[in-house]
């Protein structure tokens, strides 16, 4: 993960922290 966000262009805040 780059800076603890995934490297995805569409990524929503909520499944960002599912995907932690």
């Amino acid at each position: 993960m780059e800076n603890g966000f995934p490297h995805v262009q569409r990524i929503d805040l909520n499944e960002w922290l599912r995907y932690k």
